[in-house]
């Protein structure tokens, strides 16, 4: 299991919460950017997750990721 901790450069809202796999959104980072945060399977499920931020455009700002037992 992974811990993840994702900040993006655009706004985004909480119905964005299915596509990225069930995070947790955070506005409250800043009025341009997003915090993405929870727990995800493992780096393959990470992948898919950057992978659609890339196909949405987003910018990524910063990736934390933590491995957890």
């Amino acid at each position: 299991m992974l811990r993840i901790h994702l900040e993006v450069g655009e706004s985004l809202d909480a119905r964005w919460t299915e596509t990225f796999g069930g995070l947790a959104i955070d506005t409250r980072l800043d009025r341009r950017g997003t915090a993405l945060f929870g727990c995800v399977r493992d780096y393959s499920a990470l992948y898919g997750i950057l992978g659609r931020c890339r196909d949405l455009g987003l910018k990524i700002r910063s990736l934390e990721v933590e491995e957890r037992a």
